[in-house]
C-alpha cells in the first residue's frame, strides 16, 4: 500500500483511498504499475533489471549502484551510510528494498543478516553505473578503505582479493598491490598459477606501472617471472626476469643483483641457452664472493656446476 501511494504521487495521481479493500489495492497496483516490464521485446536479464530500476527513486538507485561495487554482503548500518542523508528516510527506503527481489538476504560472519544485490541487478549495474565517475571513484576509495581496515593475513583470499581490486579500481595502485601481490602468490602456491599470473599482469597497465614505486615494480617483475616459470612460459619468464635485473642493478646491492641474475640464468638454463646460463651464474658467483656470503656462494657454485653438466662440460 505504501509503495502504491508512492507510485501514484510520482504519476501525479490522487491519493489512494485509506478505506480501499485488498482487492481494490491489487487492481490499483496493476493499473498504476502498468508498463514496468518491457513490451514487444524479449525479456532478458538486462531489460528486466533496467525496468525494475526505472521504478526506483534517486535514493534507492544510489544505494543499489553503490552496493554493486562489491560482491560480499553489506551490513544494515553500511546500507544506511550508502544512502546518505536522513537516516530515518534512508531506512524506510531500505526496508522496502529489502522486501523486493532486487536484494537478497544472506547470513554474515557475526551471525546477523547481510544484504547483497540479486545477480541480474548487480550485473546490470556493473555495466551501467548510475553515478558519475568522480562520485563513483570517491565511493570506491571509501569502501576500499573500510574493507582494507578489516583485512589481515587471516582473512579469506576472496575478501583480500576483493579489497585489492577495489583499491585498484579507485586507482590506489600501491595499496592495491600490497593486497593483491601476496594473494596472487598464495593462489599460485595452491595450484592456480594461471589465475595468479592474470592478477599480477593487471599491474602492467601503463598508469598502474608508472604510479608504483621502484621496489614494488621490482617485486612485481620477480613474481611475474616466477609464476611464468611455474606455468612453463619461458619466454615470458625471461622478459620479466630481465626487467627485474635491470631494475635491481642500479641499487648497488650485490646480493640482490646476484639473486636477480640467478633467476634469469635459471630461465636460460631451462631453455638450453647454456652459454647465457653459465655467464649469468659466473657473474652471480663473483657478486656473492664480494660479500663473503658463504651460503650464497655454495648455492651459486652448485648452480654453476649444474649448468656446466647440462651443457656437456662436466669437468
Amino acid at each position: 500500500t505504501e509503495r502504491l501511494r508512492s507510485l501514484r504521487r510520482r504519476k501525479n495521481l490522487p491519493s489512494l483511498d485509506e478505506r480501499a479493500t485488498p482487492e481494490e489495492i491489487r487492481r490499483e497496483w496493476n493499473s498504476v504499475a502498468e508498463g514496468v516490464l518491457p513490451e514487444n521485446q524479449p525479456i532478458t536479464a538486462d531489460s528486466l533489471a533496467r525496468s525494475l530500476l526505472d521504478t526506483l527513486n534517486a535514493t534507492e538507485k544510489r544505494v543499489l549502484s553503490r552496493m554493486a561495487l562489491v560482491q560480499h554482503p553489506w551490513s544494515w548500518d553500511w546500507l544506511v551510510k550508502l544512502a546518505e542523508g536522513d537516516e530515518s528516510l534512508a531506512e524506510r527506503h531500505l526496508e522496502w528494498l529489502a522486501r523486493t527481489s532486487l536484494i537478497e538476504t544472506v547470513p554474515i560472519s557475526d551471525g546477523s543478516l547481510g544484504y547483497r544485490l540479486s545477480f541480474p541487478v548487480g550485473e546490470y549495474l556493473k555495466k551501467h553505473p548510475t553515478e558519475e565517475e568522480g562520485s563513483r571513484r570517491d565511493w570506491l576509495q571509501s569502501i576500499a578503505a573500510r574493507m582494507e581496515g578489516g583485512v589481515d593475513s587471516s582473512t579469506s583470499l576472496a575478501l583480500r582479493r576483493e579489497a585489492g581490486q577495489l583499491l585498484f579500481q579507485a586507482e590506489e595502485y600501491e595499496r592495491a598491490f600490497d593486497q593483491l601481490h601476496p594473494v596472487a602468490l598464495e593462489t599460485a602456491k595452491t595450484g592456480d598459477a594461471a589465475d595468479a599470473l592474470q592478477q599480477l599482469e593487471a599491474f602492467l597497465d601503463f598508469k598502474a606501472l608508472t604510479l608504483l614505486d621502484g621496489n614494488r615494480v621490482r617485486e612485481l617483475m620477480h613474481s611475474l617471472g616466477t609464476v611464468a616459470v611455474q606455468l612453463g612460459k619461458w619466454d615470458q619468464a625471461r622478459v620479466y626476469h630481465e626487467r627485474e635485473h635491470r631494475l635491481t642493478k642500479p641499487l648497488g646491492d650485490p646480493l640482490k643483483e646476484a639473486k636477480s641474475l640467478g633467476h634469469l640464468a635459471g630461465v636460460h638454463l631451462a631453455q638450453k641457452r647454456f652459454e647465457k646460463a653459465i655467464d649469468g651464474y659466473r657473474d652471480r658467483l663473483e657478486l656473492v664472493r664480494s660479500r663473503l656470503d658463504l651460503a650464497a656462494e655454495a648455492q651459486a657454485l652448485g648452480d654453476l656446476g649444474r649448468a656446466y653438466a647440462l651443457a656437456g662440460q662436466p669437468d
